[in-house]
């Protein structure tokens, strides 16, 4: 590689890195939804929450509270440091496979190129932006070790055996590591080491045995196999709704969140067809095929734990599931180019994806952002109302354009972080609108206050359901009407929290 070439990459990862760390900061973002759940839980120690086993993200968050007790901005702090661990680690298996399957490309700007790539990916926002969406790097976090030592285990007992004690914490993080003996399989049957073949074997039966020890005593513990949020429904779903799913992450990986389906469609056609043209001119110039047949394999299988899931097409929602796809997707992409194209067009390629990188994330903050301060505010303004007997509520908001707001955790939120406001809140009813993106969309958020609303009856509250069937039932009650006198009225909008006292 020629000096003006590594300068001018040095410049761009120079670039990508500080366009991410400015996106990624913690001011402005707070705790949301879920969070308000899993934190208190993770402070008392309880270790199987949901009937999923992550204690690596319970300790993780117990942890972030005895730092900053119950500042967001420290458990934000650790999301990113998390995301620029794993970008690192994206650099090192990089590396390593051009180590392993292109030795001759081991002076190659590609690992460096997708490591940059991947910091700024657009869509995996949740996994940074939302203190719970750890759970998602916090798994990649480990795998990837897990990956880099597996990919070198001829070399030393000692490479595989770290292999497996890094698969175990990553099966002890986030369920997006069952994908791993999967491509286990896929490296061995890629490039069987010669003479090796039942060496080969015997390593990918040790990690299938790892694998299904580890779902045994996760049956013990948690009293299930699987949770029914989300791999569990894997055994319930059609294979059309399987399909549909994967179609949906596919497409997410692609491409930005759209109000229109058909757009959607459409575009997704055109970077399907793009994606095309660069396998065919990758055929044609007849490079070698392991290591594009192993990025493809794990990329398409990185999916398999979200089958029963899917994801938003028209808001950031689940954007966790795609944050290690993105990984595969990341290195495939750079890889191919950096196969096909020159080098000034790869670099002008690569300056192209920050450029639109930067867009999309700086989009998904404005919403997070947002989110923060709708939650922020409302549990503030509980606070300051002890002297109401009960305060009722109106559209109380799930999401904002797919940011999780209140979705769960009101009621604990208020538990947690208002300690000393003992009255009841009741929910009258929820906003599920985000469904279709207003029109009239403003990423501004208000708190005003009036006197002006009159009276009225209660006869139906919204209440948790115990069951988790849905977040919340309209369920009839026999309530006292609403009184100014003795309640407060909190009523939402897209813009705005107006509250009636």
């Amino acid at each position: 590689m020629d000096k003006s070439t590594k300068n001018f990459l040095f410049i761009i990862s120079f670039f990508a890195l500080a366009i991410g760390i400015y996106l990624y900061r913690p001011y402005g973002l707070y705790f949301l939804a879920d969070d308000f759940i899993h934190i208190p839980e993770s402070i008392n120690n309880l270790w199987t929450q949901r009937n999923s086993l992550r204690p690596i993200g319970n300790i993780s968050l117990h942890i972030d509270y005895l730092l900053s007790n119950i500042s967001a901005k420290g458990y934000h702090v650790t999301n990113l440091l998390l995301h620029l661990i794993n970008t690192f680690l994206v650099f090192l298996l990089g590396r390593t496979l051009l180590k392993k399957y292109a030795e001759n490309d081991t002076d190659s700007w590609f690992p460096l190129i997708a490591a940059g790539a991947f910091f700024v990916y657009p869509f995996h926002s949740e996994t940074i932006f939302w203190i719970i969406g750890r759970s998602g790097s916090l798994g990649t976090l480990f795998f990837l070790p897990a990956l880099i030592l597996f990919l070198q285990r001829g070399k030393s007992i000692f490479y595989f055996i770290g292999s497996l004690l890094c698969f175990e914490l990553a099966l002890l993080s986030y369920e997006s590591s069952w994908v791993f003996p999967l491509i286990a399989i896929a490296i061995v049957e890629v490039n069987f080491l010669k003479g090796k073949k039942k060496r080969e074997t015997l390593y990918v039966a040790v990690v299938w045995f790892v694998f299904v020890l580890h779902l045994f005593l996760r049956g013990r513990f948690t009293g299930a196999l699987f949770n029914n949020y989300d791999t569990g429904s894997l055994l319930h779903l059609s294979l059309k709704s399987l399909a549909l799913n994967g179609m949906r992450l596919f497409a997410r990986t692609l491409l930005p969140p759209f109000a229109n389906a058909q757009w959607l469609i459409v575009s997704l056609f055109v970077a399907v067809m793009f994606l095309v043209a660069l396998v065919v001119k990758f055929y044609r110039h007849k490079q070698a095929k392991p290591l594009f047949v192993l990025l493809t394999t794990a990329w398409l299988v990185s999916y398999i734990p979200y089958l029963s899931l899917g994801i938003d097409t028209h808001g950031v929602e689940g954007e966790r599931y795609l944050y290690m796809p993105s990984v595969f997707f990341c290195l495939w992409l750079m890889y191919v180019l950096y196969k096909i194209i020159n080098k000034r067009v790869q670099l002008f390629f690569s300056i192209v994806f920050i450029a639109v990188s930067f867009f999309y994330l700086n989009q998904s903050r404005l919403y997070y952002t947002k989110a923060g301060n709708i939650a922020k505010s409302t549990i503030e303004e509980v606070g300051k109302l002890k002297n109401k007997e009960a305060i009722f509520i109106e559209n109380l908001p799930q999401y904002n354009n797919g940011a999780i707001v209140f979705r769960l955790g009101f009621e604990e939120a208020v538990q947690w972080l208002q300690p000393a406001f003992h009255n009841k809140c009741n929910i009258l009813s929820i906003d599920s609108s985000d469904v279709i993106r207003n029109a009239y969309y403003s990423n501004k958020f208000v708190v005003n206050y009036s006197n002006t609303k009159n009276d009225f009856p209660i006869t139906q509250l919204m209440l948790k359901d115990k069951n988790f069937k849905t977040n919340y039932i309209k369920t009839d009650v026999h309530f006292p009407s609403f009184t100014r006198d003795k309640h407060a009225l909190f009523v939402y909008s897209d813009s705005s929290l107006t509250i009636f006292k």
